[in-house]
């Protein structure tokens, strides 16, 4: 790189400087403004109370009750004489000419705000302090100007132009030291910036420009200066100082780069000179704000460079080394600004804290990827090593009183180090085990603290193993499995349990948290188990038939059903048994989802009417099964939580569920009878096929018309009024059939019989309605008695 290629670095690196410093002042206009904001509020605040209190006058006056008699001594007779005055009556002090009735001890008695900077303040601030820097930066670009002048004129060698640097650099620190001493800090901080920055010139160009000394000597001057900056910065008071030597220590590396780098020698120099920044900090706290996120950002950036472009595959120990050593050292400050957080501005402990979080990301991060596929036992040590210790400093940060915040922070920041380092150590169905166990783990640690956020990590940590469930069971092959011995039982029900014991344990948290938290873990964990529960049956139905050759085919959906109602059952007495409310709704739901899609299947079955055996068939066997388990599971609901106040309806449904299962069973196994002898037939034999189809109309019109007579035998015995009332609309719809159906398509002799059946039977059911009126209590008939 020549002079004017160097120069030109420079003058870039001048304005990043002044695009920091103007980013810089837009953070505190804006944290200015808020403090305006805040001050406008708490005035409004103070007019509004001075408002409403009572004004000096014949109210205030009339509030202080009259001295007793004996309590006012009587006045001696005299003359009146101005030089006299008489101390019995104290006289009242002027109102001050300030705020009618604002007193010393009212609210309004309060410090005022700094006034904003007047003109000749601004005149002191721009002429005094910012043309300072700004002079110093241009003497500096000045002085490298007349350096390339005089070197390409040929007027000083090599060793002439080192020396005059390291004079100009000695003289500008001599100076500004003694003007420093004269009272004159803002000259002598320009006058010192100068010299460091010029420090560096001369020992970059001895280096690069005219190779006087080898590179550990230019990084040895190089850290001297750095050295020298930061004592200059802590004597004299100067944030400037300080950042221009934190851009040279951080640009050094760059500024010095060779072909073979020492990749020890470069990291080793990083922590130096970030240990070194750190203390300059731990002595001025008051510059946290600034060269805090400077130094971490820097330090991370160089060591991301260097991971990503310089390292080799055989340098893992010393990456993975240094990389703990810079985490180690921004958490040691961070606890020493935990320790005096009290002494430290809101924006400074808020900026500590987010450095804090970005030290512990970038470990974890670099950390991962360092130890990714090769090493990843030994980087699952060293964060379950880190998380132990933020498990530590959280106990130290409550014991020693530090704000809640650090202490929380710590906690959630172990717990990031051990689910990371779960990650690293197993992988597959024994991650998402244990990352549902942590869960668990957590979520008591949470009830025990009453803490929300001991809560909101043992969530994420759900939601992972959540995640890893669905992943392995996406995985999973059917056709390689056992029903029910498998790992996706052992990971469902590890899983469930854990949502469940934490969703049981959510319910002790205050206020509405608890009662949120323990619903989303608990409506989880329920459908953990129905999506396990599915897979079982489809696991089950291909194991069937394989075992049976095929005896039992395409009978998956039907299984399904099977599979939920069992599941809705178990919900439902689980929910009754411990008061619980969300597997209650999941049994009901489940099971209202059973019936529906049994209906839906039902219409479709068999695939093969051919192979159709009456009664003795899948569908048989699931709708017999939901009608029974209807009844069962309008029982357990009828008293559960949460459902018990809708008894009448949980009812109403079940026995409409059970009504149109059984109309639906008798329905498609009479057709599906006369479907099979139709099928068996020749299709030559027109006058055999038609025959079937009449006496298959007028046997479904049987069937519904005997149907709804054992409705009504049951609802006159059990004296269930919606039984009836379902009798009655099942009439109905026979009617219709009858009248509009059959009397279409049926000849007339099957019209005969279905008519003279229809009246029969219906006359029959207006005899019973007549003659027993009094017992059914037609008119004033109790409500209907939900337990039966």
């Amino acid at each position: 790189m020549d002079l004017d290629g160097f120069l030109l670095t420079l003058l870039v690196l001048f304005l990043f400087v002044l695009s920091i410093i103007y980013f810089g002042m837009i953070f505190a206009v804006v944290s200015l403004w808020k403090q305006v904001k805040t001050l406008k509020s708490r005035m409004a605040d103070l007019e509004h109370g001075i408002q409403t209190m009572p004004q000096p006058g014949r109210e205030t006056q009339a509030s202080v009750p009259p001295p007793s008699p004996a309590d006012v001594p009587q006045p001696p007779h005299w003359t009146w004489d101005p030089s006299v005055t008489v101390p019995s009556v104290p006289s009242r002090p002027a109102p001050a000419p300030a705020t009618p009735g604002v007193t010393a001890g009212s609210p309004a008695a309060f410090r005022p705000t700094k006034p904003s900077r007047t003109r000749a303040e601004w005149e002191m601030l721009i002429g005094g302090k910012w043309l300072n820097r700004v002079g110093a930066v241009a003497l500096m670009i000045g002085l490298g100007f007349f350096l390339k002048y005089a070197f390409d004129h040929q007027w000083l060698n090599e060793t002439a132009r080192v020396l005059i640097g390291a004079l100009v650099t000695a003289a500008l620190l001599g100076l500004g030291s003694r003007w420093h001493n004269k009272g004159l800090p803002i000259f002598a901080q320009g006058l010192f910036g100068a010299g460091v920055a010029i420090g560096y010139l001369t020992v970059y160009a001895s280096f690069n420009f005219y190779h006087l000394v080898p590179q550990s000597v230019a990084l040895l001057l190089m850290s001297a200066m750095t050295v020298l900056a930061f004592w200059v910065a802590i004597r004299h008071d100067s944030l400037a100082i300080s950042v221009l030597g934190w851009a040279g220590g951080y640009l050094t590396p760059f500024l010095l780069s060779s072909e073979n780098p020492n990749d020890i020698g470069l990291l080793g120099y990083i922590a130096l000179l970030s240990a070194g920044l750190l203390w300059v900090i731990r002595k001025k706290m008051v510059w946290l704000s600034w060269l805090l996120p400077m130094t971490a950002g820097a330090t991370y950036l160089l060591y991301v460079v260097w991971f990503a472009f310089l390292s080799r595959h055989d340098q893992w120990w010393m990456g993975i080394l240094f990389l703990t050593l810079y985490w180690a050292l921004f958490t040691w400050f961070d606890t020493i600004r935990a320790n005096r957080s009290q002494h430290l501005s809101e924006t400074a402990q808020m900026i500590g804290r987010i450095v804090a979080g970005v030290n512990t990301g970038w470990f974890l991060s670099l950390s991962y990827a360092a130890s990714y596929q090769n090493y990843e036992k030994w980087g699952g040590l060293l964060l379950l090593f880190a998380g132990a210790l933020y498990f530590w400093l959280s106990h130290i940060a409550v014991r020693r009183g530090w704000a809640t915040v650090e202490a929380v922070q710590y906690r959630m920041s172990a717990l990031t180090h051990a689910a990371v380092a779960t990650a690293m150590f197993f992988s597959g169905v024994t991650l998402g085990i244990i990352w549902a166990i942590e869960a668990a783990v957590v979520a008591r640690m949470g009830s025990v603290r009453q803490s929300r956020m001991d809560w909101f990590a043992a969530s994420g940590l759900a939601f992972l193993a959540f995640w890893m469930w669905i992943e392995r069971s996406e995985s999973f092959d059917i056709t390689q499995l056992w029903p029910f011995l498998n790992q996706q039982t052992l990971h469902s029900g590890v899983l469930a349990a854990s949502l469940a014991i934490g969703g049981w344990w959510a319910r002790h948290l205050p206020g509405k948290t608890g009662m949120v938290m323990s619903r989303v873990w608990h409506g989880v964990g329920a459908f953990t188990l129905l999506c396990w529960i599915s897979f079982q049956a489809d696991v089950w139905s291909f194991y069937l038939e394989k075992v049976t050759h095929d005896a039992w085919p395409n009978q998956e959906p039907l299984w399904n059903v099977i599979a939920w109602l069992l599941y809705s059952l178990a919900m439902g007495w689980i929910g009754s048994r411990f008061r619980l409310g969300v597997p209650v709704w999941a049994g009901a739901g489940t099971y209202v989802l059973a019936v529906l899609w049994a209906m839906v299947l039902g219409e479709g079955y068999p695939h093969d009417v051919s192979q159709f055996v009456p009664v003795f068939n899948m569908r048989f066997a699931a709708f017999v099964c939901l009608a029974v388990g209807g009844w069962l599971l309008k029982r357990q609901l009828q008293t559960a939580p949460g459902i018990a106040r809708f008894a009448r309806w949980v009812s109403l449904t079940a026995h409409v569920a059970i009504f149109l299962l059984i109309w639906e069973l008798l329905s498609t196994e009479t057709r599906d009878i006369f479907d099979r002898l139709i099928l068996a037939t020749n299709p030559s034999k027109t006058d055999t096929i038609h025959f079937y189809e009449n006496l298959q109309q007028l046997s479904l019109s049987g069937v519904w018309l005997l149907y709804s007579i054992g409705l009504i035998v049951i609802g006159i015995i059990r004296r269930v009024q919606t039984v009836r009332i379902t009798s009655i609309i099942l009439f109905g719809i026979t009617i219709l059939k009858i009248f509009i159906l059959d009397l279409s398509f049926l000849d007339t002799l099957y019209r005969i019989f279905s008519f003279i059946g229809l009246g029969l039977i219906l006359l029959t059911v207006s005899f019973v309605y007549q003659r027993y009126k009094d017992v059914l209590q037609l008119g004033g008939e109790k409500k209907e008695n939900v337990d039966g």
